[in-house]
């Protein structure tokens, strides 16, 4: 697809999108793109142009983490392998369904510990992680209005967050692993 060629130069590929894995067919996983365009893990696979070498790979969508070991133990077939495969250091992703905002706070964060605070991305992954899992409300509200002020997030996007930040029903809304533990790293 055209946008493996946009992607070339740029260190960072993030995709928030939807994505599948098939485990009868695990090169038609694939993450979804505009339209009915799909970005497959055949496509990642049979490219015979550069990909580019990104530091790192986001996959920000439901699945995207998993592999199929059945048909050959020692081969690990998903889209991480192919991300790694076609040239890129570490890619993220995730091991079932997830949450949209749950994900956009764990992302922001964790951008902002990678990028902002210089830290590796293994480790910002799992710091992101733990403060997911022990922020508080007030924390998290206060997270997204720094977002916001940053230009991070629209108000339309942030009042949304606050909205199922309030509605939550416990300290800690996004404590359970299901909202966070889903992300794993790939790679060096």
């Amino acid at each position: 697809p055209d946008v493996l060629a946009s992607l070339q130069q740029s260190s960072y590929w993030h995709f928030a999108t939807h994505g599948g894995f098939f485990p009868a067919q695990p090169r038609a996983s694939a993450l979804l793109l505009a339209g009915a365009d799909r970005l497959t893990l055949a496509d990642l696979f049979q490219t015979d142009r550069p990909l580019g070498a990104p530091r790192l790979v986001v996959l920000s969508a439901c699945e995207t983490g998993l592999f199929d070991a059945t048909l050959d133990p020692d081969d690990f077939i998903g889209l991480p392998t192919g991300f790694l495969q076609s040239g890129a250091a570490g890619v993220i992703a995730s091991l079932w369904p997830v949450s949209d905002v749950s994900t956009a706070l764990l992302m922001g964060k964790f951008y902002a510990l990678h990028l902002g605070a210089n830290e590796a991305p293994p480790t910002a992954l799992r710091h992101a992680q733990l403060w997911l899992k022990g922020a508080d409300k007030a924390a998290l509200a206060a997270f997204v209005r720094e977002e916001v002020a940053r230009g991070g997030l629209t108000a339309a996007r942030a009042d949304l967050f606050l909205g199922e930040i309030n509605a939550a029903t416990t300290a800690a809304p996004f404590g359970d692993p299901s909202f966070w533990g889903a992300f794993v790293y790939y790679g060096a």
